[in-house]
């Protein structure tokens, strides 16, 4: 529904504040990135978003640090604050009630985009589909170079870093006193509940979750992202997708990456949806486990 640009890309002549949302700085920062300057005087930072019709939302902050008030924080300190403020919101005096509701739901989120980079327009990029499976497919750019690996799919980004996708099905029989199982929220919170992160329900049998990783050894760690996506197919039939992010070492995530897959990934598509007769049964050879054994 909206993304973030350039503040150069877009176009801001004559916008003006058409309201306020008490956020807390360091939230906004972790989940979108270091703002771009602000003219420097009454504003010491911004954040311009984009809809899908092309109208630009501005994030700032208005008369809030030491470049106006010189009893005030600095632009650092105000951006790193934890504290609730209030930040404005600037439009060609458009209605900004629906991105208020989008920001609260995205900080909400607690889905962190730890980069310094502005993200890119996606929308400008060419794109492809890869199947995951014969029932799953994906969206990613073109210029991603797609190759097999051992453990499913691994895609080569401009960045030269790495999007491994790996597909799983878990399936256990359906007794009819267990009713339909667990359900796909369920599941992925199972997947990321160590991360402290809460998942979204795509449809009532689809859910997604996202959360940072750190690959590596002890003192050389490297921040990575994951998405989880579960869909089900049956009762206790699930099909699940691992996407992770690596950047290349030393360097940071691309946030036209994050963005990308933040879009995608949630928008893959399912062969099978979910039947109360769907293929839900075992395979008499396959081994018992614990259900939270999925991956």
């Amino acid at each position: 529904m909206f993304r973030r640009i350039r503040s150069e890309d877009a176009d801001l002549d004559d916008i003006t504040i058409m309201g306020e949302v008490v956020a807390a700085p360091g939230a906004v920062v972790r989940r979108f990135g270091k703002p771009s300057p602000g003219e420097g005087y009454k504003i010491s930072g911004e954040i311009t978003f984009t809809n899908d019709a092309g109208e630009a939302f501005v994030l700032h902050d208005w008369l809030a640090t030491n470049l106006y008030h010189p009893e005030g924080p600095t632009p650092e300190s105000f951006w790193a604050s934890e504290e609730p403020a209030g930040l404005s919101v600037s439009s060609l005096d458009l209605d900004i009630s629906i991105f208020s509701e989008w920001l609260a739901e995205q900080l909400d989120s607690n889905e962190a985009v730890n980069t310094e980079k502005v993200s890119a327009r996606i929308g400008d990029e060419r794109m492809k589909t890869i199947e995951i499976t014969p029932y799953i497919h994906c969206r990613v750019p073109e210029a991603w170079r797609s190759e097999k690996s051992a453990k499913g799919i691994l895609l080569r980004t401009p960045d030269g870093g790495s999007v491994s996708i790996t597909a799983q099905e878990f399936r256990k029989p359906a007794i009819p006193e267990m009713g339909p199982g667990i359900t796909s929220a369920q599941l992925v919170s199972a997947q990321v509940a160590e991360f402290g992160q809460v998942p979204r329900n795509l449809t009532p049998h689809r859910a997604t979750a996202s959360h940072a990783v750190h690959n590596g050894t002890q003192g050389n760690l490297v921040e990575c992202r994951g998405w989880h996506l579960v869909n089900q197919v049956g009762p206790w039939h699930h099909e699940t997708v691992m996407f992770t992010y690596e950047p290349p070492p030393g360097r940071m995530m691309e946030g036209s990456i994050v963005s990308a897959l933040d879009a995608e990934v949630p928008r893959c598509t399912f062969a099978r949806e979910y039947s109360e007769t769907g293929e839900s049964t075992i395979s008499k050879i396959e081994p018992p486990r614990p259900w939270w054994r999925f991956w």
